[in-house]
C-alpha cells in the first residue's frame, strides 16, 4: 500500500531531485500497465487463463482465513475474544489511513530537508 503511495512521486519527481520527471500521462501508463501485467501475469501463470479471476478470490479468501486464525488463537481466552478482534480491526484500519500519508510525508521531507544537504556532494 505505501508504495503504490510513493511510486507516483517518484516517478513525477524531477531528474535533479532523484525522480524521473516524467509527465502525468506518461505514469498513468506506467501504473495501469503495472497492475495489469504484474498481478494478470502471476495469475495466469499460475492457474491458466481460464481459471485466474477464480483462483485469485480463493487465495484472497485463504488469506483472509488464516488471519483471522492467527487473531483467534492469540485471544487469551474465548471471553477476550471479541475485543482481540476489535484491537486487531483497529489497528488494521489505523496502519491503512496513516501508512500512505506518512509515506508520501517522509518522501516530501526528504526531497525538501534531507536531499539538499547531502554531504557526499
Amino acid at each position: 500500500m505505501t508504495f503504490r503511495t510513493i511510486q507516483p512521486l517518484f516517478l513525477s519527481t524531477p531528474i535533479p531531485l532523484g525522480g524521473l520527471g516524467l509527465p502525468p500521462s506518461m505514469i498513468g501508463q506506467i501504473l495501469s500497465a503495472y497492475d495489469d501485467v504484474y498481478v494478470g501475469s502471476i495469475m495466469m501463470v499460475r492457474v491458466g487463463r481460464n481459471r485466474a479471476a477464480d483462483h485469485a478470490l480463493d487465495w484472497d479468501e485463504f488469506i483472509i482465513g488464516a488471519i483471522f486464525i492467527f487473531i483467534a488463537v492469540a485471544a487469551p481466552n474465548r471471553a477476550s475474544l471479541g475485543a482481540t478482534n476489535g484491537i486487531s480491526q483497529m489497528s488494521v484500519s489505523l496502519m491503512r489511513a496513516v501508512g500512505p500519508g506518512a509515506a508520501a510525508c517522509g518522501v516530501a521531507l526528504y526531497i525538501g530537508f534531507l536531499l539538499p544537504r547531502r554531504p557526499w556532494t
